[in-house]
């Protein structure tokens, strides 16, 4: 099932599109020292809100650093934090939600009873709350985030399992003796992973728009780190002046989310059963 979704992933042009914005990120943000015309640190006050150049092909910023350069290196921290809450928060998911779905009773009532009352929260605002207990920083941000982002797979995930547990092929592979963790890991997940996964790829998108929300706010990524949500924060007071400060940074920000929620969007409908049964349907028709 999987790798048909992925063939038809690579015939889906949004797909494409997404894969390919994604696929330049990786490269700037893997090669940024080889790519970035400066330091991103660098400072020249002489240089301050300098316009587009030979030597800087963005300008600078109000500290004379290179727009270009900073950039170039706040891939290789957006990206990484995105893949890290995304992943985490997948993980702890699908564990809680294994575990709840497959033992049901007493632990399925104190696992959803979390879920909902995480969910009875917005997200970010929640997470606010964290960060304002712990202290503001790229750590704890991190940790509000998954905190806060793993009951939604959770939920989807223990859906899943109700279903999948009742099937005859799980009940004659626990009539030949096979125990509880051997399902799980062999029968029960594999089988309930697959819908999670466009949804994990669209949780890349938010944590990146999410993490930068917070260094906007100067809780998540601390000056001078070259973070996308941090240079919006910075270039905020010359948005008249120098709008490029701004919409630089959003616009990488931008296609960042858009080319993961492109491909996860894709993956939903590459594995989306009842489509693929539509497809089925109609060609059953046509012959």
């Amino acid at each position: 099932m999987i790798e048909d979704a992925f063939q038809e992933l690579g015939a889906n042009r949004s797909a494409l599109l997404g894969t390919i914005i994604l696929a330049t990120f990786l490269f700037v943000a893997l090669f940024a020292p080889y790519i970035a015309p400066h330091d991103p640190t660098d400072q020249s006050l002489k240089n301050r809100l300098s316009p587009m150049s030979s030597e800087y092909p963005l300008g600078t910023d109000h500290l004379g650093r290179c727009i270009l350069s900073r950039l170039i290196y706040g891939a290789r921290i957006s990206l990484p934090i995105g893949v890290i809450i995304a992943g985490t928060a997948f993980v702890i998911g699908v564990i809680i939600g294994t575990i709840s779905g497959y033992f049901g009773g007493i632990i399925d009532q104190i696992l959803m009873r979390l879920v909902d009352l995480l969910l009875a929260f917005p997200g970010l605002i929640l997470a606010l709350a964290i960060i304002a207990s712990f202290g503001p920083g790229l750590s704890n941000a991190i940790m509000a985030l998954v905190a806060t982002g793993w009951t939604s797979y959770a939920r989807m995930v223990r859906g899943s399992v109700l279903s999948v547990k009742e099937k005859e092929f799980v009940d004659g592979v626990r009539a030949l003796g096979a125990g509880d963790f051997y399902i799980v890991m062999h029968h029960i997940i594999p089988n309930v992973v697959s819908p999670v996964i466009p949804m994990a790829m669209m949780g890349m998108g938010y944590a990146i728009l999410a993490i930068a929300g917070l260094s906007f706010l100067g809780l998540g990524v601390q000056p001078p780190a070259p973070e996308w949500g941090t240079m919006l924060n910075d270039g905020r007071i010359y948005m008249k002046s120098a709008p490029q400060l701004m919409m630089l940074p959003g616009m990488a920000i931008m296609l960042t989310v858009l080319s993961f929620n492109l491909v996860g969007d894709a993956l939903r409908d590459a594995f989306d059963p009842k489509k693929k049964d539509k497809i089925a349907s109609a060609m059953d028709v046509k012959r």
